[in-house]
């Protein structure tokens, strides 16, 4: 499993990418956190694209803002995601392929 923040995470198989949103709620029976799939993806960039418009669909649904306000937001939430990317990235290879050396 890839964390991406405390909303987000990235499940690996051999088959593909599985983006995964935390409801931040337990099972009434079992006691595990309540996840939800997002998305299922043939590539780890298509997930991290689907990540980036969640996030800023999310910022920009808690304000009104004008269009140049609202690019500016998805511009900071893309130069996040690219920041950490460039930051995580060796990390998140190396997760990729011992999930998929298990398989």
């Amino acid at each position: 499993m890839i964390e991406l923040d405390n909303n987000y995470k990235i499940d690996v198989d051999s088959y593909n990418y599985t983006l995964i949103r935390d409801k931040h709620k337990l099972n009434d029976k079992t006691g595990k956190p309540i996840t939800v799939a997002v998305g299922y993806f043939g590539n780890l960039q298509g997930c991290l694209k689907r990540y980036a418009e969640l996030t800023a669909i999310s910022k920009l649904q808690k304000c009104d803002v004008t269009l140049p306000e609202a690019i500016e937001i998805i511009t900071k939430s893309n130069d996040k995601l690219i920041a950490m990317l460039n930051q995580k990235l060796p990390d998140i290879s190396k997760q990729i392929d011992t999930m998929l050396e298990d398989n």
